[in-house]
């Protein structure tokens, strides 16, 4: 993948609030822990999708913990992709974060990864219904990095 001009900069500083939230909270992704991989990522791929400035207005980012989730009309990239971690975090299952620019214009998109063996990485992007499945390549990517 060809790096980009991430034109988002600000990424990696939410990379790390997104690390810092499911360490802090993921107890509140107890309830999901007896859900398999594929169950989970049906769940949170069936939460309605809502972005930031919908709920905080223009230029605004925001990351709030699990618990709080039912509170909004519903979650984007950033926060489904901290549910699946703290869902991984209570099953003691490896996470990481992935940025992604599949437009050619800068970061715009983060999911989760998830380590089912021992250096096998599998992705969980459950942002958009039908889109992906667990493991699915992401298309177009130009590019990526685990933040």
């Amino acid at each position: 993948m060809a790096n980009s001009n991430t034109k988002h900069p600000g990424y990696r500083k939410v990379g790390y609030w997104m690390r810092e939230y499911t360490e802090l909270y993921f107890g509140d992704a107890r309830c999901l822990a007896h859900l398999s991989t594929d169950e989970i990522f049906a769940f949170v791929e069936n939460i309605p999708y809502a972005y930031d400035r919908e709920i905080w207005g223009p230029g605004n980012e925001g990351i709030v913990r699990p618990a709080r989730f039912k509170e909004l009309p519903g979650l984007d990239c950033k926060k489904k992709a901290i549910l699946v971690a703290c869902w991984a975090r209570c099953n003691q299952k490896g996470y990481r974060f992935i940025a992604v620019d599949d437009t050619g214009h800068g970061v715009s998109h983060v999911f989760c990864e998830i380590e089912e063996a021992p250096g096998f990485w599998v992705s969980m992007d459950c942002t958009i219904p039908g889109l992906f499945k667990p493991g699915s390549p992401m298309p177009n990517v130009k590019f990526a990095e685990v933040i």
